[in-house]
């Protein structure tokens, strides 16, 4: 469902993201791209001592812990002067930036849903043509 975003919809994820998690807007304000951004969107904070980060990679994603990548997300956060640590470790208490997205996308998903089945024009349309909303296919606007 993901892929199904529009520009605008991709945008207010990620400003709602950004103001939800530190470190989510630390990767969208470094503008790291490629398998660099794919490994920081599934990383999360574990610690922060002044411009130092500990972050923590998931586990499933471990193979993308490797020398090039961390160098492009070195240079990345070096011209935000900061600085990472990485392990490799799996949590139920934190999130990925990639899980917030998700989390967000849910929620707006569930708001339009709500929204549809509130309308009371729909409701109109229900009961004089018993028609009924397929909710699988409802999908959120920015």
């Amino acid at each position: 469902m993901i892929q199904e975003r529009t520009p605008e919809l991709r945008q207010k994820i990620t400003r709602l993201s950004c103001e939800k998690d530190p470190w989510c807007k630390i990767i969208y304000d470094s503008k790291v791209t490629g398998l660099s951004r794919l490994m920081a969107l599934n990383c999360y904070i574990i610690a922060q001592q002044d411009n130092n980060l500990q972050l923590a990679l998931k586990l499933d994603m471990a193979h993308l812990d490797k020398a090039d990548i961390h160098q492009t997300l070195t240079t990345a956060l070096k011209q935000l002067g900061l600085s990472y640590s990485l392990v490799v470790n799996e949590s139920d208490e934190h999130k990925t930036a990639l899980e917030i997205k998700r989390d967000i996308l849910d929620e707006l998903v569930n708001e339009a849903k709500t929204a549809l089945l509130d309308d009371s024009k729909l409701k109109l349309l229900n009961s004089a043509f018993d028609i009924s909303l397929e909710e699988a296919i409802v999908r959120p606007v920015a």
